[in-house]
């Protein structure tokens, strides 16, 4: 019998999502649904794992996102939790 993996303390408690739909995705990124669209396309963002007709992006893709966008910025290439003191 398989074991659970347990969840990240990043991710929370009770109540916390682990997958996000087109639209929730888009805003928690700050972007638009078409960038979203395109970045999925150009391989650039894992595609939405699809349940039924519903497209859902798990919170652990978008994060890897974001920090790779970290790199890029003109921030000065710190990492997102460089800011946080991690």
């Amino acid at each position: 019998m398989a074991t659970a993996t347990p969840l990240p303390p990043e991710v929370g408690r009770m109540g916390a999502k682990l997958g996000f739909s087109r639209e929730e995705a888009a805003a928690a990124l700050g972007i638009g649904l078409t960038t979203l669209w395109r970045l999925e396309k150009q391989g650039k963002l894992l595609p939405a794992l699809y349940i039924g007709r519903k497209p859902i992006y798990h919170w652990r893709d978008l994060a890897r996102w974001l920090d790779a966008q970290c790199g890029s910025q003109p921030h000065g290439g710190k990492k997102r939790g460089a800011y946080f003191g991690e």
